[in-house]
């Protein structure tokens, strides 16, 4: 994913988090600079990546000033310059205000299948820009204070998913950050992620299976809890890491870009440079992921044939491993239910790690739960039949937990006394 970074005035970010940041996420920049009620916006890509330099040049020519930058790493929408953020919402001389929004995350529902442009284009030119557009019309609506409305929080709070962020910045430097939280705060200047400032987090790394070698690449998933699952783990480095493999990886994602092309200032103005055809890396890329994961369900088959030893189970129900709902920063287990099945996929296929923990949570919210529950019942119920027996008192054969088990499994109901 991508990583959006608000900067306060007077604010020096590390140079090596600014170049970490750039390796991570090479799929193009753009800075919003807040400057006396007008916003310049500058995007440029690259087709060598980001380039550290220059970031760092801007940032240094707007020491004094607010900013709101973002570094893209393309999951959805084509590598283009009017795929890089901040995307203009509305501007003083139509709206009565300039501002401008970036987005770290996925939302799925603004994913137009066939459109090269991305989710994050398609959420601001689909409800954002319409969204504040009509409210600046109401003579009600302070311009300045927009950002501050308690309606306009509620409804971007309702359409932007919790695995997102969205960051807004008008032109006197006011800022709003949707799900701000789910960032972390630094010495002046804040981040919708700390993964971006670990260079290996998109190096090449190796994941042996039981009859086949899977190479895979340490991001590119499809939400931010993929992103907080990296930020837990940022201390854990790949197995096997080199600079040419990624370099060979981003010179594949850029092989249909022209060159490098930047704009200053706030424009309206459709794109016209998007590319309507994919690169052949592309095809090959899915081509040879396509025969990964056939050598990965052939190893699940082969599992699924062999014995389950009994231990594992009391494995399952330690309290010392990571927990999946935790570490990813959901609110419960429940909405895992929320992940598609492309998410499963790249779940699966970009955190194997991350996939373990998740069916060992699930193992124990379907098996082992339940099946404690039974076993501290009928425990209690076999020491209640041991003091009544002491009493002389006739009591029935209980079941045992197995068979309790399958009865609930089966909906049958329970019958026992």
């Amino acid at each position: 994913m991508c990583v959006i970074i608000h900067r306060l005035p007077n604010i020096i970010i590390p140079s090596d988090k600014i170049e970490s940041a750039c390796i991570v996420n090479a799929d193009g920049f753009g800075l919003a600079v807040a400057d006396r009620g007008k916003i310049e916006l500058i995007k440029e890509l690259n087709p060598k990546g980001n380039d550290p330099e220059r970031v760092l040049k801007l940032l240094e020519e707007t020491k004094d000033l607010p900013i709101l930058l973002h570094l893209r790493y393309k999951t959805v929408g084509a590598v283009n310059e009017a795929n890089c953020h901040p995307f203009v919402v509305t501007t003083d001389a139509d709206d009565g205000i300039d501002i401008v929004m970036c987005h770290n995350g996925t939302m799925n529902q603004f994913n137009i299948t066939g459109n090269d442009f991305s989710d994050s284009y398609m959420f601001n030119e689909m409800l954002l820009k319409p969204l504040l557009e009509r409210s600046l019309c109401s003579p009600d609506v302070d311009p300045e204070a927009v950002l501050d409305d308690e309606l306009l929080q509620l409804v971007l709070n309702e359409f932007v998913p919790s695995s997102s962020i969205v960051s807004l910045l008008d032109g006197n430097g006011k800022s709003l950050h949707i799900h701000e939280t789910s960032g972390f705060e630094h010495e002046g200047w804040w981040s919708s992620n700390n993964y971006s400032f670990n260079t290996q987090h998109r190096v090449k790394s190796v994941t042996t299976f039981p009859n086949s070698t899977t190479t895979y690449y340490g991001s590119g998933a499809m939400g931010s809890w993929e992103d907080a699952w990296d930020d837990a783990n940022a201390d854990q480095e790949p197995e096997a890491a080199g600079s040419a493999d990624y370099e060979a990886m981003q010179n594949g994602n850029y092989s249909s870009v022209s060159g490098a092309k930047g704009h200053s200032g706030i424009t309206n103005a459709l794109p016209t440079n998007i590319p309507t055809t994919y690169d052949d890396s592309d095809t090959n890329r899915n081509a040879g992921r396509a025969e990964e994961f056939t050598k990965i369900r052939d190893t699940i088959t082969e599992i699924r044939g062999s014995p389950c030893p009994s231990n594992s189970m009391l494995r399952l129900a330690t309290s010392d491993r990571p927990n999946f709902a935790t570490i990813c920063r959901l609110n419960n287990l429940k909405e895992v239910c929320r992940l598609e099945r492309e998410d499963i996929t790249e779940l699966v296929f970009f955190y194997p790690e991350a996939t373990i923990v998740l069916i060992q949570d699930l193992l124990r919210e379907l098996y082992i739960k339940p099946h404690l529950k039974v076993t501290k019942a009928m425990d209690d119920a076999a020491e209640f039949r041991d003091q009544e027996k002491k009493k002389g008192t006739a009591l029935v054969v209980l079941p045992s937990v197995d068979k309790v088990l399958a009865e609930l499994a089966s909906g049958e109901a329970c019958t026992h006394h």
